[in-house]
């Protein structure tokens, strides 16, 4: 008679070891829920900042675009108290994560699309590299520190985009991030002190009465919220109706932020997309003017019940002060036109130029305020002289050449969505390019994500029709 062995019963240990690591896990997470509450009971912006590291760091390592589309939405509050420097900060841990990430595994695509944008490569560190150099020469090299500071992180994030973004989905996730950004950041500044705003004042430099949503400045903020429309007029291709009609709140919630700011840039900036949508998006006149007809009833309704906001806006007033503040920048042109005064140096010199020849109504502006330029190119060509200007213009030429190949790509390939993904980057950068005609932002991340676009495209595109052989097949 065979007998069978009786079951060896598993060892208690076992589950005295799940017990002990279950233990372990609450404890530890006890622990970390007390340190946070501990920090943001003694510093907010601290407490902030490493709530957001925790949530984001796994996501830079498991999820990379994921992160990187938090990092876009959070640009847009970068300049309010709470989250000055917290985009920053998150960059930098998600470049470091990426890093980390093609050190340890396959490079081959990422390589590759770095060799297919080796001209906007080339430009913007050309462009980097020379405008820490004009430190040089600067009268004041400490006043640059914050400027040089956030010229390094819009190249780590224009660096970030290119080598990251690269499928079609990435693309459409990095567009939703701006667009969610922008309504997030008038949601924002509706919910701290309500859209009802008085008439700003007159001088440029004065943001009382004017909306300025999560960015802590109207001017920067209608900057960004033109582009943002025309990112969701390209989202809008879906058929999904629950997505464009998001898509359609988003925008007009937008559009009504950007009235709110009173900013004649920013209507500028929206003005000229809408001509240029209507010329290079032929076969979508009928969305596009739908879409134009919803921003433009946001607009009116806005500017109808705001009256005095509509009245700042016809208001010339020697441009709020920036005529003068030209009138001294071209004076500053005319000393140093090669080369540049440096970085972040006009504040320090202008008050020296405006004891020539010829009235300045706003002189206080350049002497008490220090004022910045306020018009982008003028600005670099003040203070990293024409061999900058024209190195950055380098990179606008880079991306938008790369954004029409790619768009004529995709025309071949009969590719509808990304066609249209495409047609809005380039309104998209042409629309924030013209509102900074307007103001000195060559530091603003949204800026260089923006000129990322067009390059990221040209790079699909090009993998797209390796690996696709029937390119009249529409996805």
């Amino acid at each position: 008679m065979v007998t069978r062995p009786l079951p060896v019963a598993r060892p208690v240990r076992d589950a005295d070891a799940r017990t002990s690591g279950s233990a372990a896990l609450w404890a530890a997470a006890l622990t970390a829920s007390i340190v946070l509450a501990a920090a943001l009971a003694y510093d907010t912006k601290v407490g902030v900042e490493i709530l957001l590291a925790v949530c984001v760091i796994p996501l830079a390592f498991f999820r990379l675009r994921v992160a990187i589309c938090v990092w876009i939405v959070l640009l847009f509050f970068s300049r309010t108290a709470a989250l000055e420097s917290v985009p920053n900060k998150l960059l930098l841990l998600i470049v470091i994560a990426w890093v980390a990430m093609l050190l340890g595994g396959k490079r081959t695509v990422t390589r590759e699309a770095f060799a297919q944008n080796r001209a906007i490569i080339v430009c913007a560190l050309a462009f980097l590299v020379w405008t820490i150099l004009s430190l040089a020469w600067a009268p004041a090299p400490g006043a640059a520190e914050r400027a040089v500071k956030e010229l390094v992180y819009a190249g780590l994030g224009l660096t970030l985009c290119l080598g990251a973004i690269l499928e079609r989905r990435h693309v459409r996730w990095v567009m939703m991030a701006f667009v969610l950004g922008a309504a997030l950041s008038v949601l924002w500044g509706a919910a701290k002190g309500g859209l009802s705003v008085r008439s700003g004042g007159g001088e440029v430099a004065n943001a009382e009465g004017r909306f300025q949503g999560g960015s802590g400045d109207p001017n920067y903020l209608a900057a960004v919220l033109v582009p943002a429309i025309m990112l969701a007029g390209g989202l809008a291709v879906w058929r999904s109706a629950t997505r464009r009609t998001l898509l359609a709140l988003a925008t007009a919630i937008i559009a009504v932020g950007l009235a709110a700011t009173q900013s004649r840039g920013g209507l500028i900036g929206a003005a000229v997309c809408a001509c240029v949508a209507l010329f290079i998006w032929r076969g979508r006149r009928a969305l596009i003017l739908g879409l134009i007809g919803l921003a433009l009833l946001a607009l009116v309704s806005f500017f109808v019940a705001n009256p005095g906001a509509w009245a700042r806006i016809q208001e010339s007033n020697q441009g709020s002060g920036r005529v003068d503040i030209w009138t001294v920048a071209w004076r500053v042109v005319d000393d140093n036109p090669i080369v540049g005064v440096g970085i972040a140096q006009f504040p320090q010199v202008s008050p020296h130029y405006t004891l020539q020849p010829g009235a300045l109504r706003f002189v206080g502006l350049i002497v008490e305020k220090h004022i910045v330029v306020h018009n982008l190119y003028l600005q670099l060509w003040v203070e990293t002289g024409i061999v900058g200007l024209l190195l950055f213009l380098s990179v606008i030429g880079a991306s938008l050449t790369a954004a029409v190949r790619a768009l004529r790509s995709f025309d071949r390939q009969r590719d509808a969505e990304m066609s249209a993904l495409t047609r809005a980057a380039i309104l998209a950068l042409i629309g924030m390019l013209t509102a900074s005609f307007f103001l000195s932002n060559i530091e603003a991340g949204q800026l260089w994500v923006l000129l990322a676009l067009g390059p990221v495209l040209w790079g699909i595109s090009q993998r797209k029709s390796r690996t696709s052989p029937l390119l009249g097949v529409s996805r």
